[in-house]
C-alpha cells in the first residue's frame, strides 16, 4: 500500500429541523469511524478503490458502497434526513448500492458483510496452514522475548532471553497514556488473505501499543497524522500506513478511562533501518509530546 495514495473522505449531513435530534455511527469497511449529527461531518482518511460505508442509529441501519479514484484527493459524501427515521444518501455512493434495514433485521447487508468477513478470514488462516512451508520470510526486529534481531534465520536454541531495547516507559501525552509493548521489522505484513507491501526500498516497522483515555469525554487517537510519527536524525519522519483492520490504531476513539492494544505500521527505507542511528517515534497531543526510543 501507497502511503501517497491516501484519500480524504468527508461525510456530511445537511443541517434540517427534521430529524435533528438523531445521530449515526458511521463505518468505514466495518471500522467505526465517528458519529454523524445533525449539520455534522465526519472526516477520516482511506485509500483508492470500492469501500463500503455504514450509518447506523438505535432503529435503522443505512448501507452504501463509494468508490474513491486516483484522480480523487478529497471525496464527498452528502446525507439528508427525509423523515424522522429516514437517512437518504443523497450525493457520493455508486447508483444502486443504497440499502436499508431496521436493525431488528440480521439479514442485513451489515450482518452480511461481516458473516463473508469470517469466511474470508476462515479461509485465510486455511491457506496459511496448508502454505506453511512458504511462510513469509519476514525478519523481525523483535521476538517473543521483546528483543530485537536482525536476522530471520536465528535458531531458537541460539535466542538468549535479554532486555528489550526499545522504550517499554508509559508516558502521559495531555490526556493519553502510551506503552510500547513491542517493536518488530518486517518485510511484509500478512493478515489472513490480505497482504500489505511497504514503498520499495523500506521495510515496516510495526509498533505494538497500548493506549488510555485518561480524560472525562470521549477522545479519538489519530495515529496517521503528524501526531503520531517516527522521527530519524530528528528530521525525517514516517507516517503511519492505514491497514483498516480491528487492530489498527491509526484511528481509534476511545471513552473515557478505556483503554486499547493494537499497533501502528510504518513504511520505512532500509537505509535507516540498517543505520545504526536511533530512531524514535513520538506522539503529540496538544503541546504535549513524548519521544519513545525505537532502538
Amino acid at each position: 500500500m501507497d502511503e501517497n495514495n491516501y484519500k480524504q473522505l468527508v461525510i456530511s449531513r445537511k443541517s434540517k429541523v427534521t430529524g435533528s435530534a438523531i445521530k449515526h455511527k458511521v463505518y468505514l469497511d466495518g471500522r467505526p469511524v465517528g458519529d454523524l449529527k445533525n449539520g455534522g461531518t465526519v472526516e477520516t482518511w482511506t485509500t483508492d478503490g470500492l469501500h463500503s460505508l455504514s450509518f447506523v442509529n438505535d432503529k435503522k441501519e443505512v448501507h452504501a458502497q463509494v468508490r474513491i479514484m486516483e484522480t480523487d484527493t478529497v471525496y464527498r459524501v452528502n446525507v439528508e434526513m427525509k423523515s424522522p427515521s429516514n437517512l437518504e444518501v443523497t450525493d457520493g455512493a455508486l447508483e444502486n448500492s443504497v440499502q436499508k434495514s431496521s436493525k431488528s433485521n440480521r439479514g442485513s447487508c451489515l450482518t452480511s458483510f461481516v458473516a463473508v468477513l469470517l469466511i474470508l478470514i476462515i479461509a485465510g488462516f486455511i491457506i496459511a496452514i496448508v502454505n506453511s512451508n512458504s511462510s513469509d520470510d519476514s525478519s523481525s526486529k523483535s521476538n517473543s522475548e521483546n528483543s530485537v534481531s536482525t536476522s530471520s534465520t536465528e535458531s531458537e536454541d541460539d535466542v538468549v532471553e535479554e532486555e528489550p531495547t526499545f522504550d517499554t516507559e508509559t508516558k502521559t501525552v495531555g490526556d493519553w497514556k502510551v506503552t510500547i509493548t513491542d517493536v518488530e521489522v518486517l518485510d511484509k505484513l500478512n493478515i489472513g488473505i490480505l497482504s500489505y507491501t511497504p514503498d520499495e526500498g523500506c521495510k515496516y516497522v510495526k509498533i505494538s501499543l497500548t493506549i488510555k483515555n485518561n480524560s472525562e469525554s470521549l477522545e479519538y487517537f489519530q495515529g496517521y497524522s503528524t501526531n503520531s510519527k517516527i522521527v530519524y536524525d530528528g528530521k525525517y519522519e514516517y507516517s503511519a500506513t492505514i491497514t483498516g483492520m480491528s487492530d489498527d490504531l491509526t484511528y481509534e476513539s476511545l471513552n473515557p478511562l478505556v483503554t486499547v492494544s493494537g499497533y501502528l505500521l510504518f513504511s520505512v527505507p532500509e537505509e535507516v533501518i540498517e543505520s545504526e542511528d536511533s530512531l524514535y517515534y513520538v506522539v503529540t497531543s496538544g503541546s504535549h509530546s513524548a519521544e519513545f526510543l525505537l532502538w
